[in-house]
């Protein structure tokens, strides 16, 4: 999930904090203005009628402003949900509990508020309230047409009693009626409306009330005239009728007549016009002030949803700051980092999670370096004991509890045969290369008895290249619990032996046998010499063919006892830089065509004593001729020369080397034999004592070189026989190599 930096997340969050809150405030502050405008405008009708279209502009301004803002909170937060922005999932989730929260009772209020509107408004118009009206005015505009049909009845009365001609005069005539009717002013017209005569209430009056052409003209086509005039004082009646002169010489005209209505009369008809009057106006208004009131409800309760989603905004803002800098906090965490994160000093539930974010941080961080230090040491254990296991001759095999393999050394798959790098897990019974041995072992474990310790030992000898191992096994106890396996090859301590026992018994045999040796072969040529003479025949010549048999016999157990005298005590070494190949082509000189040289020109020289290394020569060279004679008599082939060769190369260890290989055409040797090649009187012929390869191996470790005896077959006839090979170390410095 991608994260904002902490920087940029702080900023964003500022910013958008300072936005919600300007807004927020600007809403609220807007909406409580229109409420309180609203709460004037349904008291006054006047403001209602003179502000409806602010009002109406502004609810509907306030509430796109909203539906704007909501709509652009909603699309950022679908932006982070799509950037999968940590805290988003949180945002969303709280904005839909919160708009929940606020929908359902704001949905409620609103539903209830317009269904209170609706019949509030209704009943502000109810037909009793329009009724009651209707009867007022009525009763008023009654009350006003009977004083007016009174004052046209007595005006009608009036022209009767006019005389032009009488006395006194129109004036005072007009005067009277004047004050009989309670006019406030009588004129007598002519029949184009010019003034006759005039009575008024105030005598001071310059300008009597003129009646207009109009007015004149509908007069005539009705035949009289009435009506109620407002004016500044008040309303007043006003009344035309038609006035016959009679034989007075005048024109016939027209009588105006004006009447005051009383005050109260007035009153009451002016509060009565003025209900019927704002009452319809209201009635007009209805629909438009429903109309505010829904705009008004539907901005309050965007104003919610907004209020809520803002909320959910800030709250998780205020959620989203720790948690997304732990969460960044845990990512480098695991990876291998170990960093503190912010202390907000808050004493909250997430100031408590910080601070122990960072105390775990710590711990870890010290539990990471002791264990460090742990695993370095355990390391360094483990290498010591993996060099003391490579460089120990015996092979260690490591086994689980269910006797699979876990770990071996190099000597372990040197004595298996078998590379064991790629074995780790399987079981013992089914590695590769010594199903015997496995098998062997895993039965020396089975036959442990249970209530002993488990910890054994057996030698076994290997019937493939006869060699003799001596076993050693143990279980381990505790947690990993295992098995342990020691194998050690002996057959070279045990052919050591062999060899100390029969050097130990060749000295002694040297010792014995030769000392009655040379009596025995003087006695004998003392008989020959004695009895010859006095013999003839057939009995001389048995006692010199017994004597030469017995000189013979003699001549041949000095030669083996001089061998087991060599076998058994080499004389002192004189080490010195020799020419291998020098003393190769001089031993090879006394053979003759009997051996065949190959010699690398690069041979340089070693440390050795040159008596001793003739001698090896010697005895090699005469063991193949040896070989290959009794083969030849065996009739399989005819004689070969034998091959000896020489040829640098590298040793183990990194220094040249000088190989010399002696290599015959001879029968060669069984497995069995190979095993015990180098002890006394192990021997493919017939006659031989054995003890020649048993002293070429003496003079060979006392040079610090290696043997090895095998055999050899060609790629070619698929023909062999046996050879023996000895690498010496060549002299880095022939100058010291004494």
């Amino acid at each position: 999930m991608e994260t904002l930096s902490l920087r940029d997340r702080d900023e964003e969050k500022r910013t958008l904090t300072r936005v919600l809150r300007a807004v927020l405030v600007l809403a609220m502050g807007l909406a409580g203005v229109l409420l309180l405008a609203l709460s004037a405008a349904t008291r006054n009708t006047q403001f209602f009628t003179d502000y409806y279209p602010v009002l109406l502009w502004s609810a509907v301004g306030l509430g796109v402003v909203l539906l704007v803002l909501l709509v652009e909170l909603l699309r950022r937060l679908i932006n982070r949900l799509r950037r999968g922005l940590f805290g988003s999932r949180l945002m969303a989730r709280m904005a839909v509990v919160f708009v929940v929260l606020a929908v359902a009772p704001a949905a409620l209020m609103f539903y209830v508020s317009v269904q209170f509107i609706e019949r509030s408004v209704e009943s502000w118009f109810d037909v009793p309230v329009e009724r009651a009206l209707d009867s007022g005015l009525s009763l008023a505009r009654v009350s006003l047409d009977s004083r007016l049909q009174g004052l046209l009845q007595d005006a009608k009365q009036s022209t009767q009693q006019l005389d032009p001609n009488g006395s006194p005069s129109l004036a005072a005539q007009l005067e009277r009626l004047r004050v009989r009717l309670g006019a406030t002013e009588l004129q007598l017209l002519n029949a184009s409306g010019k003034l006759i005569a005039s009575a008024s209430e105030t005598m001071l009056s310059l300008a009597p009330t003129t009646t207009s052409a109009a007015l004149l003209r509908q007069a005539k086509s009705q035949g009289q005239w009435s009506a109620i005039e407002g004016s500044d004082g008040g309303y007043r009646l006003r009344v035309l009728v038609p006035w016959e002169p009679g034989l007075g010489g005048l024109e016939p005209g027209w009588l105006s007549a004006i009447a005051p209505v009383p005050s109260s009369l007035a009153e009451l008809a002016e509060v009565a016009q003025q209900g019927w009057r704002d009452y319809q106006e209201l009635s007009i208004s209805r629909a438009t002030l429903k109309r505010l009131f829904r705009i008004t409800l539907v901005m309050v309760f965007l104003l919610t949803i907004f209020a809520a989603v803002a909320a959910a905004f800030l709250l998780a803002g205020w959620l989203v700051g720790p948690l997304a800098e732990l969460a960044n906090a845990t990512r480098v965490l695991a990876s291998g980092q170990f960093i503190e994160v912010k202390d907000y000093a808050a004493r909250d539930e997430l100031g408590v999670l910080m601070q122990s974010f960072n105390r775990m941080s710590r711990g870890l961080h010290d539990a990471q370096q002791t264990i460090g230090q742990n695993q370095l040491a355990l390391q360094t254990v483990n290498l010591r004991l993996q060099s003391v296991l490579s460089h120990i001759d015996a092979a260690v095999f490591v086994f689980d509890a269910a006797m699979r393999l876990e770990s071996a050394n190099a000597q372990a798959e040197k004595l298996w045969g078998q590379s064991l790098a790629a074995c780790t897990g399987w079981p013992l019974l089914q590695l590769p290369g010594q199903p015997e041995l496995g098998q062997a072992i895993h039965q020396a474990f089975a036959d442990q008895p249970e209530d002993e310790a488990l910890s054994w030992q057996r030698q076994w000898t290997l019937r493939e290249d006869a060699q003799v191992v001596l076993a050693r096994g143990a279980k381990l106890g505790g947690e990993r619990a295992g098995y342990v396996v020691v194998l050690d090859d002996i057959t070279q301590v045990l052919s050591g032996e062999r060899a100390l026992a029969w050097a130990e018994v060749a000295q002694r045999l040297a010792h014995e046998i030769k000392n009655p040796l040379t009596p025995i072969q003087l006695s004998a040529e003392r008989l020959q010499r004695k009895l010859r003479p006095a013999l003839t025949g057939p009995q001389a010549e048995l006692v010199e063919k017994t004597t030469q048999t017995i000189v013979s016999q003699v001549d041949a157990l000095k030669s083996l006892v001089d061998q087991l005298r060599d076998y058994s005590r080499l004389a002192s070494t004189q080490m010195e830089a020799q020419s291998l190949n020098d003393v190769v082509g001089e031993v090879a000189s006394l053979y003759g065509r009997d051996v065949q040289l190959e010699l690398d020109p690069q041979g340089g020289l070693i440390r050795a004593d040159r008596l001793q290394l003739r001698q090896v020569l010697h005895n090699l060279t005469k063991n193949a001729l040896e070989s290959q004679q009794e083969r030849q008599l065996a009739g399989s082939e005819p004689l070969k020369p034998i091959v000896i060769s020489t040829k640098a190369l590298k040793l183990a260890d990194g220094r040249n080397g000088l190989r010399l290989r002696v290599r015959d055409h001879g029968a060669g040797f069984t497995e069995t034999m190979l095993a015990r090649i180098f002890e006394p009187y192990v021997t493919t012929k017939r006659t031989g004592s054995g003890l020649g390869l048993a002293i070429v191996r003496k003079i060979v470790e006392e040079h610090g070189a290696q043997v090895e005896v095998s055999n050899w077959s060609s790629d070619v006839s698929g023909l062999g026989g046996a050879q023996v090979s000895v690498v010496f170390p060549m002299v880095a410095n022939p100058g010291v190599a004494s």
